[in-house]
């Protein structure tokens, strides 16, 4: 694994001082970084930020996290029926033949989104627990493709993306990948603008593949 990547701020960027808590948007997506938090605890305070006036669907990727789905949303004392919450398993809507396909992944996705909103939900935040990228292996490559499409998906869409990663787990390359693929990340529960943060375009085409 290449762990001498670098990464400079972007100059669009480089000026911005992160201090200013910032709203969750349509088309935002968000990375908290962690390493000795339960994932509710990390989840909550996210979750705190969807306004009270919208009408949320809430999806938290990630296997078998049903339960902690429902301990985050009351913890967030957010009012959400049962049927505007999924707790999906990346795995087994990513998996073909072996090897983890994010088209496929996102495809998937779309459709549960797209039945949120049939159901009346205004606004989607999709959580997803990234463990389960380290417990299947997925390549550092594809897991950058697939953060860097997540932003050419939801962008101009009703859907937020919200993505936990543990940086016990993850190698030094893929962190720095990571900052590159996520516009606005979660510090100390507040969200705050990213200076590292690249076009999806840009870092998809470094990595050779077209969507």
């Amino acid at each position: 694994m290449n762990t001498s990547t670098t990464v400079a701020a972007n100059p669009a960027r480089a000026g911005q001082t992160p201090a200013l808590e910032l709203a969750v948007g349509p088309g935002d997506h968000v990375i908290a970084l962690m390493s000795s938090r339960r994932d509710v605890d990390v989840l909550a305070p996210y979750l705190r930020h969807v306004a009270p006036t919208t009408q949320p669907g809430v999806i938290v990727a990630g296997p078998g996290q049903r339960a902690e789905a429902f301990e985050a949303v009351e913890s967030a004392a957010l009012d959400i029926p049962s049927a505007a919450l999924y707790a999906h398993d990346p795995l087994i809507m990513g998996m073909n033949d072996g090897w983890f396909d994010s088209e496929q992944f996102l495809a998937r996705t779309k459709t549960e989104v797209d039945r949120l909103i049939d159901r009346g939900a205004t606004r989607v935040y999709h959580c997803g627990v990234m463990r389960w990228i380290i417990d299947a292996a997925v390549p550092d490559d594809e897991c950058i493709y697939l953060e860097a499409r997540i932003n050419q998906q939801i962008e101009g869409s009703c859907m937020s993306g919200f993505c936990v990663y543990d940086v016990r787990y993850i190698g030094s390359h893929l962190l720095v990948q990571l900052l590159r693929t996520h516009p606005k990340v979660m510090l100390d529960d507040r969200i705050v603008e990213n200076p590292f943060y690249e076009r999806p375009e840009r870092v998809i085409a470094e990595l050779g593949r077209a969507p």
